[in-house]
């Protein structure tokens, strides 16, 4: 599998046109309508996307779920609540939406 480009992704203009850039400002592609812009948002979005779900994934594992642990606390609720919010954010990245 080849590795993907790495992220951020962020829309821009250049010239005329919008596009779709890395962190260097190298182009990845042109947004020429609205299906073009909605797909830009979620491949924007993708990098945030994968390393929210490795985090995601990792604390879980940590947890010990899938193991029968019982998980209990404050420290547990705390850390779902932090997590739901980067992952709101995260879908409004995606979708142009936004979560207040």
């Amino acid at each position: 599998m080849s590795k993907h480009t790495p992220g951020p992704w962020r829309m821009t203009r250049v010239g005329t046109r919008d596009v779709l850039v890395n962190v260097n400002g190298n182009r990845l592609t042109y947004l020429d309508d609205d299906s073009g812009k909605a797909n830009a948002r979620l491949m924007a979005a993708a990098p945030e996307l994968l390393g929210t779900f490795r985090v995601i994934e990792q604390q879980l594992t940590d947890w010990g779920i899938g193991d029968d642990v019982d998980i209990n606390g404050a420290d547990a609720v705390d850390y779902l609540n932090a997590l739901l919010l980067d992952v709101r954010a995260v879908i409004a990245k995606a979708t142009g939406e936004s979560y207040e």
